[in-house]
């Protein structure tokens, strides 16, 4: 390993870009995951799957729209990137 790499990425992979789709099918499987974890957190505090899935729901639109604006933005810099070689 060299270049603080972590020895998992492809090597065809630091000749690729990320795009806009894979951003929103990122931004989705996430959220899906994080989401069953807080309508769980919630159920098991109020007993009440209909509070569970509002805040479930309300969680998840708010979070979405963060996270796929988070990650443009990271896109967009070049803090933490090396050159290539």
């Amino acid at each position: 390993m060299h270049g603080g790499s972590s020895g998992f990425e492809s090597p065809r992979l630091h000749h690729m870009t990320n795009s806009v789709v894979r951003s929103i099918v990122k931004t989705a499987s996430y959220g899906l995951l994080s989401t069953i974890a807080t309508v769980l957190i919630v159920l098991i505090f109020t007993e009440s799957l209909a509070i569970a899935g509002l805040i479930g729901g309300v969680d998840r639109i708010v979070k979405l729209l963060l996270y796929f604006f988070h990650e443009r933005a990271w896109n967009a810099t070049t803090f933490g990137r090396e050159e290539k070689t």
